[in-house]
């Protein structure tokens, strides 16, 4: 009787730890099936990104290929975005698209394609690209805007009796030789050579001294005694804003742009 007990008490042992055993098995296949859930739940969200259109590079990703030029990268460039000139951190708080306009034979004007944009990096520092003069190559400047203590319109205009300094040169269809200072004590000394008119269409986003859209016209002249540095008047005709005369020198992004970020 007792070696009978002692076998049922060993096989009830037996059972047990096979049971315990098997539970362990069971958990350590569970947890291995739900990490290999888990790792094909993550595959296919990673799959899913990838082929959708929003896995597409980021502007940030564009600005920092190895093969974007500094010109790209400024053209485009967006609000909030960053600009090391020579040291000087300047976070990109405005932008202006001046587009570029011709006539077509029904003497319609429209747009040639080709478009120049106006960086404001604060309150009053601007990068600008602008054509150097009439049919002349693209270049960058970096300006700072200066305060008027006059209307200058008029004073580039003129009167029929005292001819302006933009008339002028619009009359010799942008050949004469004409030369200017400007009515404001702080720069009246300056003599400045017209080197390019016209007008754009603008597009503004952010801050800036033109806002939405319209239309304005410029003045681009360059200092006769420092060939680098130019004075640039923006003259608005249409849309919100306000006139702006800037007051800088060319520049050479590649050269002085340290970073676009």
């Amino acid at each position: 009787m007792a070696q009978l007990a002692g076998f049922l008490f060993g096989l009830g042992f037996l059972i047990a730890f096979i049971g315990v055993v098997m539970l362990i098995i069971r958990i350590i296949k569970n947890a291995k099936k739900s990490q290999t859930e888990i790792l094909s739940e993550i595959t296919k969200e990673i799959t899913k990104e990838k082929s959708s259109s929003s896995y597409e590079k980021s502007f940030e990703s564009r600005l920092n290929a190895s093969n974007a030029t500094i010109y790209d990268k400024l053209e485009q460039i967006k609000l909030g975005n960053m600009i090391v000139h020579w040291q000087e951190n300047y976070q990109i708080i405005g932008k202006i698209k001046l587009i570029e306009m011709t006539w077509d034979e029904n003497d319609q004007r429209i747009a040639t394609g080709r478009f120049f944009p106006i960086l404001v990096m604060d309150k009053s520092h601007y990068l600008v690209s602008m054509p150097k003069g009439e049919g002349a190559e693209i270049i960058w400047f970096f300006l700072e805007r200066k305060d008027t203590e006059t209307a200058l319109t008029p004073f580039f205009l003129g009167t029929d009796g005292n001819i302006g300094a933009a008339t002028q040169f619009a009359d010799s269809e942008q050949t004469a030789e004409v030369f200017f200072r400007l009515p404001q004590r702080n720069i009246g000394e300056i003599e400045w050579q017209m080197k390019d008119i016209g007008s754009f269409f603008f597009e503004s986003d952010g801050r800036a001294f033109l806002s939405g859209k319209g239309e304005t016209r410029h003045i681009l002249a360059r200092d006769t005694h420092n060939p680098k540095q130019y004075l640039l008047y923006f003259d608005l005709l249409e849309g919100k804003g306000s006139s702006c005369l800037l007051i800088g020198n060319e520049i050479n992004p590649e050269n002085e742009i340290e970073y676009v970020l």
